[in-house]
């Protein structure tokens, strides 16, 4: 995600940012002030969710960044979540060949 968006996203309390086109999947920590937090922290997260078709892209950054929660490229799936109330959701990432989920986070505002 282009950083130069970030201060508007933490301005305006958001606590995820969906984007997709890259193919491959990827889950950030929550990150503020362009640092990496706990798993339990506020502030954003970002995911790509573009594992639906097209071939997977090869080539992350290794070691992997400490900001990055989970990262995927060998399998295709779909991402999904489910709303609890209006202050909490769940987020899941689905094999498309087993249907078994391969990450999942509640995120809570």
């Amino acid at each position: 995600m282009e950083l130069s968006w970030a201060w508007l996203f933490e301005a305006a309390g958001v606590t995820l940012v969906i984007s997709g086109h890259s193919h491959h999947y990827q889950r950030s920590t929550p990150i503020v002030g362009g640092k990496a937090k706990g798993e339990q922290a506020a502030g954003p997260r970002y995911m790509v969710c573009g594992v639906g078709g097209f071939d997977l892209s090869h080539g992350f950054v290794v070691p992997k960044p400490d900001w990055v929660a989970v990262r995927s490229d060998r399998n295709y799936g779909h991402c999904m979540f489910d709303v609890h109330s209006d202050a909490k959701m769940e987020w899941k990432y689905v094999s498309a060949d087993k249907g078994i989920v391969l990450d999942s986070v509640i995120i809570e505002k």
